[in-house]
């Protein structure tokens, strides 16, 4: 007969398997201490920045991101500290190794300790680059019909004169 597991090997087993959770689940997942260093990232965190999770807990976004970006990041993530509340928002990131441009649909709530006090944030942040991409394209071809629709007594004229000359 098995022995009951002891509380200690249970809460082991229920942070492996939040975290296999987390590694499957298509967003950056992430949380930061109240000086914005990393704590916890998920797989895809970790490919993003293409380092382990060991080598990633304790850096801040200045190792991951561009000046600009990184300013923005620390922005957004005090005022979640400061006003202990969630903010969601849209941001746009340059990844320092690949100089790649991102669009992010982000969110960010505060982590409390057991007397509410904020102790960090934990952010999730989903890639919309390709949304937000093929929404300007839908855009830009609506804007053309959009002015074909406007001339099309000029395209109609030009039609009849290119058949006539043609046929």
């Amino acid at each position: 007969m098995k022995k009951p597991l002891t509380e200690n090997e249970l809460l082991f087993l229920q942070i492996q398997e939040l975290t296999l959770t987390l590694d499957y689940v298509n967003a950056y997942v992430f949380t930061k201490d109240c000086q914005g260093s990393y704590t916890y990232a998920n797989k895809k965190v970790c490919d993003l920045f293409k380092c382990s999770l060991d080598k990633l807990i304790g850096k801040t976004d200045a190792a991951f991101f561009d000046l600009a970006t990184t300013e923005k990041l620390q922005e957004n993530d005090q005022r979640v500290i400061e006003h202990g509340e969630t903010i969601e928002y849209e941001e746009i990131n340059i990844i320092k190794t690949t100089n790649e441009r991102r669009i992010y649909s982000c969110k960010k709530s505060p982590l409390r300790n057991n007397k509410g006090e904020v102790t960090g944030i934990c952010g999730i942040a989903t890639d919309i680059t390709t949304q937000r991409a093929l929404e300007a394209k839908v855009e830009k071809q609506k804007r053309l019909i959009e002015r074909m629709l406007d001339n099309k007594e000029l395209m109609i004229k030009a039609t009849q004169t290119l058949i006539k000359n043609v046929f």
